[in-house]
């Protein structure tokens, strides 16, 4: 719903905001450090909380992928939970 809003409000001026899969936000950590995180030039309002991914959980579709915390994890929440969501552009 929050990349639709963005999309009808034309955020920035563009129309293509969708939330990232799961992949997407991993593949910004830096694993090679001891507490793997987005770097903070690149990335300086990444929140200190779980994050959203638009990668849907396989044994269930009322559930979805979310990345947390400074140690890159991953896990899994119900839809209907209020966590932070990050947008990107295109697809």
């Amino acid at each position: 719903q929050y990349a639709a809003v963005a999309n009808t409000a034309s955020l920035a001026g563009y129309t293509d905001w969708r939330v990232p899969n799961l992949f997407e936000i991993c593949s910004i950590f830096d694993f090679e450090t001891t507490t793997p995180w987005p770097d903070s030039t690149a990335f300086p309002s990444w929140p200190n909380l779980s994050v959203w991914s638009s990668t849907t959980r396989v044994d269930t579709t009322t559930q979805a992928m979310t990345a947390i915390d400074s140690f890159g994890r991953t896990d899994v929440a119900a839809k209907t939970g209020l966590l932070q969501v990050l947008l990107v552009r295109g697809g």
